[in-house]
């Protein structure tokens, strides 16, 4: 939050004046999912830092829900900065989701640079490359499947992938 976002602005000017930050739209959508989905690091703090919870409803009572809404979206969208400041918030970084999929395991199938970044992020804090999903397949074989799926519609492996896919090789 170093330079001046006009937006954020508003943002921290409704909180000010009694917002709530968790509030939903008629879809259940609330800020922060926003906030997640347009990568917005800045507002997603703020949020946070304001009460927005980052757990699913759910995980209290059901550990494979914890995260499932919106660490798993960030993992989804490749916001490595907005993943980065989630995880110092002491969750179980190798958390499932409903179909036993890893935040490595979304990250992983990805194609963008920030896609990459994330891997390299949840490896570096100790992500368990070799947990397996519901069908019985890890990060690397999730990936592997991708890239055979692009290939058979002709369509060339993107270098995010084989360089995300040459990573999980390194740590398997």
């Amino acid at each position: 939050m170093n330079s001046y976002d006009p937006n954020l602005e508003i943002v921290k000017l409704l909180i000010d004046y009694g917002a709530n930050v968790n509030d939903a739209d008629s879809n259940g959508e609330t800020s922060l999912r926003f906030a997640i989905e347009l990568g917005w690091q800045e507002a997603v703090q703020l949020l946070v830092e304001n009460g927005a919870p980052i757990e699913h409803p759910l995980a209290a009572h059901h550990h494979s829900y914890q995260l499932m809404g919106h660490l798993f979206l960030v993992a989804f969208y490749g916001h490595f900065d907005i993943l980065n400041y989630l995880l110092t918030k002491g969750f179980d970084i190798d958390a499932k989701d409903e179909k036993g999929r890893t935040l490595l395991m979304i990250a992983s199938q990805g194609n963008r640079k920030g896609h990459l970044e994330c891997v390299k992020l949840l490896i570096e804090l100790g992500a368990n490359p070799k947990l397996k999903d519901d069908e019985d397949k890890d990060a690397k074989t999730i990936l592997k499947n991708l890239i055979n799926t692009n290939k058979e519609n002709n369509n060339d492996p993107n270098e995010i992938n084989l360089a995300i896919l040459d990573l999980l090789s390194k740590v398997q």
